[in-house]
């Protein structure tokens, strides 16, 4: 995958149909940090930045209550992104919990605690 800045409108447009309906106006900074996080990812072109970006968001929707932190309620959200990418994400959301967090997790560990 190649890792590319990324502007607010491209990061839309990778977000799953069920996140724009959650989406509150008024958290327009979820998006912001999502895209810092991506930019992280220029520095490492291994990790999935498009995986990172989107964590960031469901994070957000997370710490926000806009979602539940279970695995039937992200993939549900998820379910219109391909079913690799999904485990992907859902990786990533739950790695970051741990103290053992490398990779895109680490990234959005930095962000979370």
């Amino acid at each position: 995958m190649e890792t590319q800045e990324i502007t607010e409108a491209q990061l839309k447009s990778l977000l799953p149909p069920k996140v724009h309906s959650i989406l509150p106006d008024e958290f327009t900074g979820i998006l912001d940090k999502a895209i810092t996080a991506g930019k992280l990812c220029v520095t490492y072109p291994h990790l999935n930045q498009n995986a990172v970006m989107i964590s960031m968001v469901l994070r957000e929707l997370i710490d926000k209550e806009f979602i539940n932190f279970e695995i039937n309620s992200i993939l549900a959200t998820l379910e219109n992104i391909d079913v690799e990418e999904s485990l992907k994400i859902l990786q990533i959301l739950v790695e970051a919990e741990t103290d053992f967090a490398s990779g895109e997790a680490r990234i959005i560990r930095y962000f979370y605690h």
